[in-house]
């Protein structure tokens, strides 16, 4: 299966979603979890990017982020996977002791037959990012109440992409 090609547009909306490689539950680990919230925060502020929501769940996150600066969604990824990877491992490899580590190091290790200068991956390579205005993932009632039709204010046909709130907004 070939790769699709990603479409960045400057100052949109990016929803990402990456797992963990084999589906491992590193997360249930209250250090990890930390670890990549630590992370993630760095990130965001060396990145400038606006994060707008995100999940973690024990073997993937999900990302709503708005790049800044010259940034990529790629770049972003690349160092939030990068970063939070480095620590989890060395953090599972110093404390092999632990049985749930031990057992959380075999579940990332790399098969012999993959030619790679590491033995663990902390992260699947893909990630998944969603352009959340182009492919009508977002829907925000607080923002206006006119979708799926257009907004007759801002004349703009999915209401995400509407930057203004509107007048018709519903009350929270």
């Amino acid at each position: 299966m070939g790769y699709r090609k990603r479409w960045y547009s400057p100052g949109q909306l990016r929803f990402v979603t990456a797992s963990t490689y084999r589906r491992a539950p590193l997360f249930l680990s209250e250090t990890f979890r930390r670890c990549f919230v630590e992370t993630l925060a760095e990130v965001r502020q060396a990145t400038k990017s606006m994060l707008i929501g995100w999940v973690l769940m024990p073997d993937h996150f999900h990302l709503l982020l708005k790049p800044g600066g010259t940034k990529t969604t790629s770049v972003i990824v690349q160092r939030l996977k990068g970063q939070s990877a480095t620590k989890i491992l060395k953090r599972l490899r110093d404390n092999q002791q632990n049985a749930w580590c031990r057992k959380m190091l075999a579940a990332v290790r790399l098969p012999p037959s993959v030619h790679d200068e590491s033995h663990y991956r902390a992260w699947q390579r893909r990630f998944y990012p969603f352009n959340i205005y182009s492919h009508g993932i977002l829907y925000m009632p607080w923002v206006c109440r006119h979708r799926p039709a257009k907004c007759p204010r801002h004349n703009v046909g999915a209401m995400a992409t509407c930057s203004t709130v509107c007048d018709c907004v519903s009350a929270f």
